[in-house]
């Protein structure tokens, strides 16, 4: 598999991806495509990216159905900080069910947005949590994460919090940075304290027989 550049009158490297003569769409190459579809012709987009003039109506009709922010849904604002927020620390299909888009659509916006959705390499700890090689030492991920988003180092005294109390999900909205041990302890006995108000109210029980909390109506496994 090998990357060919077609360089465009605008400067601007067109990316193709070709296989044994066939082109395969990337989301490089799609994000060139919706930026100048409107401004270029079919021949002239055939030409800087290696293609047919085919190619390119069969691919843009493609990219019609499957996202619909080229149908006049546009990406909002809010949109894009979530994309932004979201990327790296969960999947591409994660991103796009919160965003309601398609996973080809979020690659895409992604590229526009010069951000990068791909999940850092890692493995799981036996403590449950995330970790990853970073310039040779290792870092627990959801410490990486927290820091990109508050645009800062962390203390070493600072702990992480996952609200849903699931340490592979790292998604900034799920982390809360609490000031030290004692603060991360009171998070988590915060929960223990509303174990009695939710079986008062049905929404969760005691299985005698598995020992172990439910939520009512809940399958057991």
């Amino acid at each position: 598999m090998r990357l060919a550049g077609v360089r465009c009158a605008a400067t601007e490297t067109a990316p193709v991806l070709r296989r044994r003569g066939r082109e395969l769409w990337t989301p490089d190459a799609d994000a060139f495509l919706q930026r100048h579809a409107r401004c270029c012709r079919s021949p002239e987009l055939a030409r800087r990216l290696g293609v047919t003039r085919s190619a390119i109506r069969n691919r843009l009709w493609g990219l019609r159905r499957c996202d619909r922010s080229i149908l006049g849904h546009r990406w909002t604002t809010k949109e894009d900080g979530e994309l932004r927020r979201l990327a790296g620390s969960i999947s591409v299909a994660e991103i796009a069910q919160r965003l309601g888009r398609t996973g080809a659509g979020v690659r895409i916006r992604a590229v526009k947005l010069g951000v990068s959705v791909r999940r850092p390499t890692g493995w799981v700890e036996s403590d449950g949590y995330i970790m990853r090689s970073r310039d040779g030492r290792r870092e627990r991920q959801h410490r990486r994460v927290m820091e990109r988003t508050l645009g800062r180092s962390l203390d070493p005294a600072e702990r992480v919090h996952h609200i849903n109390l699931v340490k592979t999900d790292n998604a900034s909205a799920n982390l809360h940075v609490c000031r030290g041990d004692a603060e991360h302890l009171r998070a988590h006995r915060s929960l223990d304290r509303l174990v009695p108000a939710l079986l008062e109210r049905e929404i969760i029980k005691f299985d005698r027989a598995a020992g172990v909390y439910r939520l009512v109506g809940a399958a057991r496994r």
